[in-house]
């Protein structure tokens, strides 16, 4: 499991795509937006591979400018099952 939180800058004229294209996208949340052109957003994915594809493609957007990782975590169940044995 990980869960991560990120700033994603663009242009404010460009906020209304931005958090469109990230809503669609698969364990991704836009939690709120500013006039500004920032995007709080949360990645919740199974695999912390399948976390940082993710935030490749938020560079990808058309409009975006940045992106800062906030907080990251990453839980590895099968980690835990393994030394339980």
């Amino acid at each position: 499991m990980s869960i991560s939180s990120l700033v994603i800058q663009t242009r404010p004229e460009n906020v209304a795509n931005v958090e469109s294209t990230l809503s669609a996208m698969n364990g991704v949340e836009v939690h709120t937006t500013t006039k500004e052109g920032n995007l709080v957003v949360t990645v919740d994915l199974p695999e912390d591979a399948q976390a940082a594809d993710a935030f490749s493609r938020f560079a990808e957007i058309k409009g975006v400018i940045n992106t800062s990782l906030i907080f990251n975590y990453f839980d590895n169940d099968n980690a835990d099952k393994e030394l339980a044995q």
